[in-house]
């Protein structure tokens, strides 16, 4: 319920090319609470940044993507629905709480074009199993995870760090 795909790719591609400056949609330097919650309901702010969906022109042009724009709304209750009938309530907040693989968002930020925010055996990655059916499929293509190598490296320089 937070908007479609096209907006949340928009925010993604802003939030990374302008990290942590004025022009970052949702930047730690407004404040812990801005940059966490209050972003997702300053439309009107959050837009002024945006300048407009010129940075999905790729996703406009694929029916997918529309057709997931024009049923944002009913979405949300097609998913909850048979949550909520196989366990009631708190099986609909627990998916919530597990939040498709934002659980790992350092790694998110270490990796940000990779698919799976999971790198463990250990660390539970929903998003990243529906895209691999989105793949399977033949919803989703050139789905990226970073190397072994880029992993490597990054270990490196977490150590260096330390």
């Amino acid at each position: 319920m937070q908007g479609d795909p096209m907006n949340w790719v928009s925010m993604y591609r802003l939030h990374h090319q302008h990290t942590n400056t004025d022009q970052d949609p949702h930047s730690p330097t407004e404040g812990f609470w801005f940059s966490h919650i209050n972003w997702l309901f300053d439309i009107t702010y959050v837009n002024q940044k945006r300048e407009g969906w010129t940075n999905v022109r790729d996703l406009e042009k694929q029916f997918f993507y529309r057709f997931l724009r024009k049923t944002n709304i009913i979405q949300p209750f097609l998913a909850g629905i048979p949550l909520f009938l196989s366990g009631g309530f708190p099986m609909v907040v627990l998916m919530g709480v597990i939040g498709w693989g934002e659980g790992w968002h350092n790694n998110h930020h270490a990796f940000e074009f990779s698919a799976r925010h999971g790198h463990e055996w250990r660390q539970l990655d929903v998003g990243w199993y529906v895209i691999k059916l989105l793949e399977l499929v033949g919803l989703a293509n050139h789905v990226k995870l970073p190397s072994q190598t880029q992993k490597k490296r990054m270990a490196l320089k977490k150590a260096a760090r330390n």
